[in-house]
This record gives structure tokens, C-alpha cells and sequence, in this order.
């Protein structure tokens, strides 16, 4: 089956670890279009700062498509969050995102939404309120989204970043009681590796809701670095019959360029048959 692969990059110097190029967006693209990549994810902050007719720009020279644009920045640099206590503060939150999916209607992709559902309280009546401010704004963002013909991928998130929605089971949930026919799920092999029982098995069980793919390995470097299985990741991503983008969202390490470069070198052992360690 054919891979739309890519790999998840910053617009500028960021807080959060696990993307490539961090303020140097046009050498990570080039050097991604370089290697071979289709496509690329971008994660961006605050998208009043993107300029649109350079980016634009760009991905035509170096042929390169956006998969995906993730919004975990606004959280982990702003303290933006769709559960915030704060009702004015979690006004903020929804604009922010209404500005990021007028930014994926015109490039591309899917609306990324992980980090940035922020973590509950531990007070049972703050909780209660927080989830139900979660799933009425994210509601109202998914029905702005739908209008403009986008997706939204809700990714579940390890328990060491959040404590809502963990799991592939929990993201299943929470699809459920949103009910919006635009919002999937986003699954990422490093926390599934701390969450999941078998990353295989999970990914099977969610099956078509499945719209958006993060691969990192256990160490969250770029896979073949440390013990997780991608042949049988990639087997059940082939069973659930998926076509969707593959990103590798990974710490850039060694370095950013020696990373990109590890995660070209696994798609074209995949490619050709060969070994699956890097």
C-alpha cells in the first residue's frame, strides 16, 4: 500500500520537544523534499503569524504538501487550553483554533487537537465543569470545521502530559459522545507504547476512525532507535485498510537533519525489503 509519509516540523523555536527544525522552517522543508517526502506536518502556535504568500511560496518550489498542522504550541508556549477554568481564557483558546482551521482550509491536511485539551482538575465539581467545557467547545470547533471541509484528528495522550483521554479506548469515547462525523482519531506509536497493551491490537480496534498517524519509536526518536515493532504497526495500519498521512513525530536527535534522515533511511528499508532496525 502506498505511504503518504511526512514528518512533523516547527514554524519557530518551541517549548514542546518532539518536532524537527524548530525556527528554521525553510531548511526543514527543503531538506524534507530533499529526502523524498511528500509531505510535511507543521506544528504552529499562533497562525496570525504565518506568512501565508511565503509559505505558499515554498511548498511550491519544493513540491511538498502540508499533512497536517498541529495546535499542541498554543498549550505548551501560550497555556491556551480547551479546558481552561477560566471561561475568557478558553474564549481565547477556541479563536486561536478557528484561526488554525481557516489556515488548514487554504493548505491542507487535518486540524491536529492533542495537547491542548490541557488536563482536568482534580476537584470532582472543576472536572465535571472542564469536560463539559471540552466537549461543548469542541462541538461548536468542529461544526466551524466542517463548514470549511476540514477534519479534525483528537489524539489520546500518555498519562505523563495529560490526564484526559490516554488511551485508544478513551479516544473512542470521546468520539462518541462528541458524534461529529468530521473528527477522528489520531494514534501515535510513542504513547501507545506507554498506554496500549499491543500498539497492533489497539490500532484495530479503532480501525476507521482512525484519520491521522504519528510514528516515533519508544524513546520518541525516529524509529529504530529503540524496541518498537513497526512491522506489526504497519501490518495492522494495512489491515484497517488506512491511507492516510504517516508523520513521524520525533525528538530531533541527534540532530534534526540526522533524524530526518533516519526516518528516510526506515521508509526506504520498508520500501525494499529490508532490515527494520536503523
Amino acid at each position: 500500500m502506498k505511504r503518504v509519509t511526512s514528518i512533523a516540523l516547527s514554524f519557530e523555536k518551541t517549548d514542546f520537544g518532539p518536532v524537527l527544525f524548530g525556527g528554521d522552517l525553510e531548511g526543514g522543508i527543503r531538506l524534507i523534499s530533499e529526502l523524498g517526502f511528500p509531505a510535511v506536518e507543521i506544528s504552529i502556535r499562533d497562525p496570525g503569524l504565518v506568512d501565508r504568500r511565503w509559505l505558499h511560496r515554498l511548498l511550491s518550489e519544493t513540491g511538498i504538501s502540508i499533512s497536517g498542522i498541529a495546535t499542541g504550541q498554543a498549550y505548551y508556549n501560550d497555556g491556551l487550553s480547551l479546558t481552561d477554568l477560566k471561561p475568557e481564557r478558553r474564549r481565547v483558546c477556541f479563536d486561536r483554533l478557528k484561526h488554525q482551521v481557516d489556515l488548514v482550509a487554504e493548505f491542507g491536511g487535518c486540524l491536529i487537537v492533542g495537547g491542548i485539551r490541557g488536563v482536568l482538575s482534580r476537584d470532582p465539581g472543576e472536572r465535571e465543569m472542564q469536560e463539559e467545557a471540552f466537549y461543548s467547545g469542541f462541538r461548536e470547533l468542529a461544526d466551524f470545521a466542517r463548514k470549511v471541509g476540514v477534519t479534525i484528528a483528537l489524539e489520546p495522550i500518555n498519562r505523563y502530559e495529560t490526564n484526559m483521554i490516554n488511551t485508544v479506548s478513551e479516544g473512542l469515547d470521546a468520539l462518541a459522545r462528541l458524534g461529529c462525523d468530521n473528527v477522528g482519531l489520531l494514534v501515535d506509536t510513542f504513547h501507545m507504547n506507554i498506554e496500549e497493551p499491543r500498539i497492533a491490537d489497539s490500532i484495530r480496534r479503532a480501525g476507521r476512525a482512525v484519520v491521522y498517524v504519528h510514528i516515533a519509536d519508544s524513546n520518541r526518536w525516529a524509529p529504530g532507535f529503540g524496541h518498537t515493532d513497526f512491522g506489526e504497526v504497519l501490518a495492522a495500519l494495512d489491515e484497517i485498510g488506512y491511507e492516510g498521512p504517516i508523520s513521524a513525530e520525533i525528538l530531533p536527535c541527534p540532530t534534526a537533519e540526522e533524524a530526518a534522515m533516519a526516518v528516510a533511511r526506515f521508509w526506504k528499508e520498508r520500501s525494499t525489503g529490508g532490515a527494520r532496525r536503523t
